[in-house]
């Protein structure tokens, strides 16, 4: 029992590709996969905020 588990523990639970690791494999895939990972939204500059909001939080701040 303990050899087995040494066996199932020392294996790796998944393989991938070193082409993957290193970058040179090209595929479709991997470029959609690229293509619709999420990404940090832009920060739109303080400017662009809904003059309404402002008034909101002007009201939490006047007491």
């Amino acid at each position: 029992q303990y050899i087995y588990e040494l066996i199932v523990l020392a294996v790796p639970s998944k393989r991938v590709h070193p082409g993957v690791l290193d970058g040179t494999l090209k595929s479709e895939v991997l470029e959609k996969l690229d293509e619709l990972s999420p990404r940090e939204k832009e920060i739109k500059a303080e400017e662009d905020i809904d003059p309404r909001w402002e008034k909101l939080k002007n009201l939490l701040n006047d007491n």
